[in-house]
């Protein structure tokens, strides 16, 4: 409990997208979350989707909501990440996850040959 984010001071963090469905197991946690960020001065959406259940993002494959829900969060993201975070050179770079059609790519895997400095050559 004393490591839970509702504890901490979130003064400065970066705007949040807090998702849940109606059915989520941590709703009520979600909520605090959203409540504890606006409480302090953090810009924070709350999205909680209708009858479905923890982490239906996971299963956007098969539940329209849960396609909707990652579109939300694309759109979030795009709205509020700075453009450093946005561009695929930094990202790489980073050693962050890259989408590729659906799936995730990690640049920093063995397979991937690396010029050295996180970057895939192409």
């Amino acid at each position: 409990p004393s490591v839970s984010p509702i504890h901490a001071d979130l003064t400065g963090l970066p705007p949040l997208l807090v998702q849940a469905g109606s059915y989520e197991i941590l709703l009520d946690d979600a909520t605090r979350l959203a409540a504890k960020a606006a409480n302090d001065n953090v810009a924070v959406t709350l999205d909680i989707t209708p009858e479905v259940p923890h982490v239906f993002q996971a299963f956007a494959g098969l539940l329209d909501e849960g396609s909707k829900a990652l579109d939300r969060a694309a759109a979030f993201l795009r709205t509020t990440a700075p453009l450093s975070a946005r561009r695929p050179d930094i990202i790489n770079r980073l050693g962050a996850p890259e989408v590729v059609g659906k799936v995730w790519a990690n640049p920093k895997t063995p397979e991937s040959e690396s010029t050295g400095d996180g970057l895939r050559s192409q």
